[in-house]
């Protein structure tokens, strides 16, 4: 079932405080008008079914609450310029970049929390491979606490019964799995059956499935990233410490930050994955964030040691002569780094100019880094680290960049075709490659159809807005899918779906002909096609 794989698995809006009174600015978002073009896959900022309403550049938070929250203030009043932070925003609109949420903190003060319409504060969002930094993290923390003697321990020696076929291989320590140096052949093509990352979860033995390859670099020479490994550390942890990485998160990271809304997968023997498989709300990614930034304290407590952070933050291994990697973060020159996930999920620290930012995306390419953004607006945002004079003009010019991206945006819907009547209600089966089994598509009225998917003998019934508005539809398995479609030829109805938890989004095409319907589906985060047919099962 890799459409839920894709889905459910791998894979922002501003209050205003003064002192301690919080002031909102009555400005309405404005309805963006329709242009002329028909919805295309990858647009950001769609809509639910609702009716923009007044909104504050940070939104109240969501409920239910946690204990502690974030002090909210202007960016003024932490020194940064909320003129050049629209410029941004208005950069991300125009760019139709596929940002989900993005959120800045300076000086331990949330300045700006953004949710591109549909997404939205209260659900958590997968985060890929910042997974591997949260790893990491507990590493260090078991590393605190004398759960775990050392990083320079050899793995082999964890595992006594383990079968090693190069002594060398008997040289690689739990450091080297940290800085993604073990020496160890390792590709994860993600459209391959014959990617290493799906074979270690999937293997009965995940630690005899990481040494079985060749050693093509010696121990701590060559980086070659490697989520094999981070899962190792997973693996290692749980035999040191007798807890689960979930667990043993839960327990020592995630209680102590106030962190409760989460989710983290296991691999087939049930161990905790290390590399990928978390998912947060953005909000408690900022949190993790932070407490790097503060050396490893939260509030009054010490939750990590500085000593880890400095360690894990400088350079041990060099993917490329511009960044460097530590401790399963990314190093730029610049002094700033960073936890990266799959599609552009991204914590990153700014030590000079005491910052945190937090990016949820479903980007593809170079966009993944948001450098561009880092380099060309929020570092130069950052203007004193004393507070600005007020500015009544960039704080509502900040604001209306912040509903342009936050509010509904109806996409121009098509005229509904004939055969939307003809197919209405009749059950297909899916006989070629896909993950659908079967599918019903129902004409509901004018403006919403439903599309009834089978997805290993489960139906899932998901509305699909038929007027340029985005639908959600909660879900047990995917959790809110938003769909949106269109009539693009007499013969073809096109669906986008977005899993609310997810970065990838899909465009499947439907071609009705007669008793067969021909699917065309592509993927974009990694650019992927796949194309199958069905047969017409019920009438």
């Amino acid at each position: 079932m890799m459409w839920l794989k894709r889905l459910c698995i791998f894979c922002l809006a501003f209050i205003l405080a003064c002192n301690a009174q919080v002031v909102t600015l009555n400005v309405l978002p404005e309805h963006t008008s329709n242009s002329q073009a028909v919805p295309q896959p990858g647009a950001t900022s769609t809509a639910i079914e609702s009716t923009p309403t007044e909104k504050p550049i940070v939104p109240s938070p969501s409920s239910p609450q946690p204990a502690w929250q974030w002090p909210r203030s202007t960016p003024e009043a932490q020194g940064v310029s909320s003129n050049i932070l629209a410029a941004m925003l208005e950069k991300i609109h125009q760019d139709n970049r596929q940002i989900h949420s993005l959120l800045i903190i300076r000086h331990g003060v949330l300045i700006l929390e953004v949710f591109v319409h549909p997404f939205r504060p209260e659900t958590r969002h997968a985060v890929y491979s910042v997974t591997k930094s949260i790893t990491a993290t507990l590493v260090g923390i078991a590393l605190d606490k004398g759960m775990l003697e050392s990083i320079n321990k050899p793995v082999a020696d964890f595992f006594p019964n383990l079968p090693i076929d190069n002594p060398r291989k008997k040289e690689i320590t739990v450091e080297n799995l940290l800085a993604m140096n073990s020496g160890v052949e390792w590709t994860e093509p993600l459209h391959s059956g014959l990617s290493d990352h799906w074979g270690i979860l999937e293997s009965s033995n995940p630690v005899e499935y990481f040494f079985s390859p060749a050693l093509v670099a010696e121990p701590g020479q060559v980086f070659n990233y490697n989520s094999g490994g981070s899962h190792l550390l997973s693996i290692i942890l749980q035999q040191e410490t007798s807890s689960t990485g979930a667990d043993f998160a839960r327990q020592h990271l995630f209680t102590p930050l106030d962190i409760t809304d989460f989710t983290w997968d296991k691999d087939y023997t049930r161990h905790t994955v290390g590399g990928t498989g978390l998912a947060l709300l953005p909000v408690d990614m900022a949190k993790i964030g932070q407490l790097y930034l503060d050396n490893g304290r939260w509030q009054d407590e010490q939750i990590l040691s500085a000593d880890w952070i400095k360690t894990s933050t400088q350079i041990h291994s060099q993917p490329s002569p511009d960044v460097g990697y530590g401790y399963q973060w990314w190093l730029r020159p610049q002094g700033d780094y960073y936890a990266l996930g799959w599609g552009g999920q991204q914590i990153r620290v700014l030590p000079k100019q005491d910052m945190v930012i937090v990016i949820t995306a479903g980007e593809s390419g170079e966009y993944i880094l948001h450098n561009d953004l880092v380099d060309g607006y929020l570092i130069p945002a950052v203007q004193s680290n004393n507070p600005l004079p007020d500015n009544t003009a960039a704080l509502k010019r900040l604001q209306t960049a912040v509903n342009a991206l936050s509010t509904t945006r109806t996409f121009p819907s098509s005229e509904i075709s004939p055969m939307a009547y003809e197919v209405d209600g009749k059950q297909w089966l899916v006989t070629g490659r896909g993950d659908w089994s079967m599918f019903t598509l129902h004409q509901v009225n004018k403006t919403e159809a439903q599309l009834v998917l089978t997805l290993d003998g489960d139906s899932m019934p998901l509305k699909v807005g038929l007027d340029g508005i985005y639908r959600i539809t909660e879900t047990e398995e995917c959790g809110p899918v938003a769909m949106l479609g269109y009539w693009e030829a007499p013969d073809t109805f096109a669906v986008m779906q977005q899993n609310l938890r997810e970065a990838d989004r899909r465009m499947t095409r439907l071609q009705f002909a007669g008793e067969k319907v021909n699917l065309f589906s592509q993927w974009f985060v990694e650019p992927y096609q796949e194309e199958s047919e069905a047969v017409l099962f019920q009438q």
